[in-house]
């Protein structure tokens, strides 16, 4: 199947740099409400069967435009959720940045053992997005838009999917550059395939990964 792999739009808290994980989350900003806006017309001819949401409102938020147009009532699966951040819920300073992208580069280099500020492990994050990822492909659609967030999305394609380099996912969140494989607010990863054969990325922000964009 292909799954449209979408980030929210750009919320209050991405203005104020707050790490923003547990639910219902913050609104859209009016920058993200032109972003879900957007999508209508970046899915122009695009056939969808269904419309997956997280449990954090940002993502129902950013889905409202394109569900409306479609008339499709979306789905709401909790795997789809961001990583959640422990102890750095709430944080904005530098120190709490690197500790929870710093956590994701050790589960990217396979210490999935590595507990985020004392919570969840990059095992645990894995499994129940491969349980939402699962329900999609149970829900007998073919071709479905998925809004979840940017360092899950990041985080499960690199594991789950082939075509994305995760050494360049790596140094992005270590916040030295920003390269190709980190979505920004509104864009989305194109994936084709299943759990039981694998998946992999035919897309990326529009373009083929490890293309310019």
């Amino acid at each position: 199947m292909r799954i449209y792999l979408i980030r929210h739009g750009q919320t209050t808290n991405n203005v104020r740099r707050i790490l923003d994980s547990n639910p219902p989350g913050a609104h859209l900003s009016d920058l993200g409400r032109e972003q879900a806006a957007g999508l209508v017309g970046a899915f122009d001819g695009v056939h969808l069967d269904a419309i997956y949401v997280s449990s954090l409102r940002r993502t129902g938020e950013t889905a409202e435009p394109l569900a409306l147009s479609r008339g499709i009532d979306p789905v709401e699966l909790d795997g789809l959720r961001e990583i959640e951040a422990g102890s750095w819920e709430g944080g904005s300073d530098e120190s709490t940045y690197r500790g929870y992208l710093g956590t994701v580069q050790q589960w990217l280099s396979g210490r999935l053992e590595e507990r985020m500020g004392g919570g969840v492990t990059g095992a645990d994050v894995l499994e129940r997005y491969d349980a939402a990822i699962g329900s999609i492909e149970a829900s007998g659609a073919h071709t479905a838009a998925a809004v979840s967030h940017g360092a899950a999305i990041g985080f499960w394609t690199c594991m789950r999917a082939s075509g994305i380099d995760s050494r360049a996912v790596e140094r992005a969140l270590n916040l030295d550059v920003a390269p190709l494989q980190v979505l920004k607010n509104g864009q989305m990863c194109v994936i084709e395939g299943d759990l039981a054969s694998g998946y992999r990325v035919v897309s990326w922000n529009g373009a083929p990964p490890g293309e310019s964009r």
